[in-house]
């Protein structure tokens, strides 16, 4: 009975150690053991305010903080950032759940871990800590961080074209913005040029949408684009986004086709394809594909007397081009319709158009039209 209860005991001691973890002294190291708790960061134009759930038993707070800049602009470093790296900034008695800190420099990103130590027999005993900086989730930037601009009508909510081009940008870091300044040039031009847009989507959440209705047809355009915060009274700018290329050209590549030579082979034919002047750049190539079914375009011509073999040279149709190409496919000459599709054929498809993803075509022998465009999904 007496060895029952011994063992009972210790395994108690044992429950007692793994949920209360183990101590050391104020400054040290601590063990998995112990728990963690969960910080917010409030950036301001001056200063980020940490927060955490205050906890009565608590006798203060030591907070650190690391700059992580050089991690989040150039994530591609594979930095690491361990306690050792952080620097001990201030302590905060008990009662309080946060701490402003003005010793920050705008456009820097700050990384913090939060200490909590109780009173023990006299002795400040680590008992929970926040969580070391991993990734840039784990960052806050003060003041305007320079904001992320993306390609906006890629299809999926709106939709480019040569009369229009839309843009989203989102800022993740830092206080939100007031306002954007949108500059644009040509691929002609090396010059930015600040220019006026139409706002889709207000700024909510560090987000939005905008348009430039202002692109000439068939141009290709670059684009970059500060925020801005209005404060006190003050105007603050961020720094300018990377930039962002789009053609303003038809969505889809527009096309007419008809059948220029049928051969008494069936497995072949020759179609004339004529590119819109307002088409973007259409670049084919063959690609290696196991399939006696599969759609190929052998080889090419512009002016149907030299022919060039697919094997040996891409094939760029420039808007407003006519081009012959040398189809083969299974009872291909009298298909009313040819559909190639870069992500399961033997043809790779890259339209250079206002929008993104793999380049899928389509022909229609009955409409002698064609299409090419690019599918986000």
């Amino acid at each position: 009975m007496r060895k029952i209860l011994l063992v009972l005991l210790m395994m108690m001691i044992m429950i007692m150690s793994v949920s209360c973890g183990s101590y050391d002294s104020e400054e040290g190291s601590f063990s998995e053991s112990e728990k963690s708790f969960s910080i917010s960061l409030t950036p301001h134009m001056n200063d980020i305010t940490v927060e955490w759930n205050d906890d009565n038993k608590i006798n203060k707070y030591v907070i650190y903080r690391v700059d992580v800049t050089e991690d989040v602009l150039e994530p591609e470093k594979d930095m690491t950032f361990d306690l050792s790296k952080y620097e001990k900034i201030a302590e905060v008695s008990s009662g309080k759940s946060s701490y402003v800190d003005k010793s920050v420099n705008p456009n820097h990103y700050y990384a913090y871990v939060v200490k909590a130590y109780q009173k023990v027999k006299e002795k400040n005993r680590l008992v929970y800590m926040s969580d070391v900086y991993e990734d840039q989730y784990m960052a806050q930037c003060c003041g305007l961080s320079a904001p992320d601009l993306l390609n906006g009508g890629y299809g999926e909510f709106s939709t480019n074209s040569k009369d229009g081009l839309y843009l989203y940008f989102q800022v993740y870091y830092g206080v939100e913005p007031t306002s954007v300044i949108l500059y644009r040039r040509a691929e002609d031009e090396e010059e930015y040029q600040k220019i006026d847009f139409e706002t889709i989507e207000e700024i909510c959440e560090g987000s939005g949408e905008i348009k430039d209705s202002s692109v000439e047809p068939g141009v290709i355009y670059y684009y970059k684009i500060k925020t801005v915060r209005k404060d006190d009274g003050k105007e603050y700018y961020s720094k300018k986004s990377d930039y962002v290329r789009i053609p303003a050209v038809n969505w889809k590549g527009e096309y007419t086709v008809s059948k220029e030579l049928v051969s008494a082979d069936p497995d072949k034919v020759i179609i004339k394809l004529k590119s819109d002047k307002y088409n973007g750049r259409l670049t084919i190539s063959q690609m290696e594909f196991d399939s006696d079914d599969a759609v190929q375009i052998v080889a090419y011509s512009f002016d149907h007397e030299v022919w060039k073999s697919m094997k040996d040279q891409e094939l760029v149709i420039s808007p407003g081009d006519t081009v012959f190409l040398q189809f083969e496919g299974k009872e291909i000459a009298d298909a009313q319709e040819i559909y190639l599709d870069s992500d399961n054929g033997a043809v790779c498809l890259n339209y250079d158009g206002p929008g993104a993803g793999i380049g899928i075509m389509s022909i229609s022998f009955d409409s002698k039209t064609a299409e090419v465009y690019q599918n986000y999904d």
